[in-house]
């Protein structure tokens, strides 16, 4: 019942957004958007056509496969957060929460299913990202197996993420600054754009606190080559063993915020 739900919320889901077909061709194209000034900016502080200080604390001085593939990590970190908190705002909106909120299966498929769309999104303009990139000359040097052995505990970690944005959201009803200042947040600590080494020691003891910090180091080590900042299998469990507590605070979270606005009455109040 659970997985039939998750399926059957997430084809709800992409047939709503394929119904403006404009805007959805359009947002395949804003990660691309994003890219050039960040790239233009890495090229204004080279340094006879390499970066020494990226190198130093990256292992690489390839800023432009750097910053895609830590764009792209990024893309997925707000597609969480987006697809599974702001969901429950859309629903607040249109006044269907409560019924879904009664349907016969369980709360968090319904929330899964909806944010399966954004992921799917993700992947397309990620791939978009990576054909104008090859076009650009940035070439990658994947090693698929460490890549999906980071990718399925960053996912996991994501999905606890989620729930506890999901939370929020019940409490706070308003969650577009929330979700905003914490996705961006996170996704600056984790090292989308900066490598995090070259953080100073507060910042760094914050970043490395968090699993998305290894999910971006692990997937730049696969594909980049770069020098991670734990020797990888370290970071692997650290990892895994973040996204598993993660996902249970998540879920402890969004139980609880449930809870208390069912009790209170404010499910639907926004």
């Amino acid at each position: 019942m659970a997985w039939r739900a998750v399926v059957a919320t997430a084809v709800r889901s992409l047939r709503a957004y394929f119904r403006y077909p404009f805007n959805a061709v359009m947002q395949l194209f804003n990660f691309v958007a994003w890219l050039p000034p960040l790239y233009f900016l890495g090229r204004a502080f080279m340094v006879d056509g390499s970066l020494p200080g990226l190198a130093a604390y990256a292992g690489t001085d390839d800023y432009a496969a750097f910053l895609v593939v830590g764009w792209i990590a990024a893309g997925f970190v707000y597609a969480a957060y987006w697809g599974v908190g702001f969901s429950l705002y859309e629903e607040m909106t249109t006044g269907t929460l409560e019924a879904v909120w009664l349907a016969p299966a369980p709360r968090w498929a319904v929330l899964v299913g909806r944010s399966v769309h954004m992921l799917v999104v993700t992947a397309v303009q990620a791939g978009v990202v990576l054909a104008a990139s090859w076009l650009l000359g940035v070439r990658f040097a994947p090693d698929a197996v460490r890549a999906v052995w980071v990718l399925l505990p960053g996912l996991v970690a994501l999905y606890g993420l989620g729930l506890a944005v999901a939370a929020l959201v019940l409490v706070a009803k308003n969650p577009n600054n929330l979700i905003d200042m914490v996705s961006y947040g996170m996704n600056f600590l984790s090292g989308d754009r900066v490598p995090v080494a070259s953080f100073p020691a507060p910042l760094l003891w914050l970043a490395l606190a968090m699993p998305t910090t290894y999910a971006f180091d692990g997937i730049r080590h696969a594909l980049l080559g770069t020098t991670p900042l734990l020797p990888f299998w370290t970071e692997l469990v650290l990892l895994c063993a973040l996204a598993l507590l993660t996902a249970g605070l998540g879920w402890v979270a969004f139980r609880a915020a449930d809870r208390r606005v069912r009790v209170g009455g404010t499910l639907g109040h926004h």
